[in-house]
């Protein structure tokens, strides 16, 4: 059975915590960056290697992506500081919408595309990880499910900063929209991507 398959997502979507998951508690075979092209790019994969993969598209719905990637892009100097400005003026919808319209619609030869909530990723680690695997086939390694509370670091593994499921939980990045960017933002979604991607 081939279970050759790459996550894509967009940046602060659980794109790492995926891939630690599964590398952590399954007999994987996940191609990297290096090999197929960024996960948070283009599906350029019969490029790079030749073939197809599956693909596990992981989102985070946009109202809770945006201020993710926000300071995420703050803290890499490529942002304004206010939160408003950024969303107004540097097209993060558009590239949002952009990015999954992409995933979603491109031809991976047939072969499976699986979809992730990002918030059942972290409320159910090991239910979420099992319907994957169960999607592509991989296999379950020996030993309890490794699920982990910790902030991961971009080399794919948890830090040492423990993670707090609240934010997203309780909503509480709905407080960084005033009524006006919040209309603002909703009139730009996609709505028609959200819906396919379940969000």
């Amino acid at each position: 059975m081939n279970t050759d398959s790459k996550v894509f997502g967009a940046q602060r979507s659980g794109n790492n915590l995926l891939l630690w998951l599964l590398k952590a508690n399954y007999d994987v075979r996940l191609s990297g960056s290096a090999a197929s092209g960024c996960k948070h790019g283009l599906y350029v994969v019969p490029n790079k290697i030749g073939r197809h993969l599956h693909m596990i598209i992981i989102a985070k719905h946009p109202f809770e992506w945006l201020p993710s990637f926000h300071r995420w892009e703050v803290a890499h100097d490529r942002a304004p500081k206010q939160f408003n400005a950024f969303v107004r003026n540097c097209h993060p919808i558009r590239y949002w919408n952009g990015r999954y319209e992409h995933w979603l619609s491109i031809d991976n030869g047939g072969l499976k595309k699986i979809k992730v909530r990002y918030d059942d990723l972290i409320y159910s680690q090991k239910q979420t990880c099992d319907r994957i695997a169960k999607a592509i086939g991989f296999s379950r390694t020996k030993g309890k499910f490794q699920s982990t509370v910790k902030k991961m670091t971009t080399r794919n593994h948890p830090g040492s900063s423990k993670f707090d499921p609240s934010y997203y939980l309780k909503q509480k990045y709905l407080d960084l929209y005033d009524r006006e960017l919040f209309r603002f933002v909703r009139e730009r979604i996609d709505w028609s991507i959200v819906k396919r991607m379940e969000l």
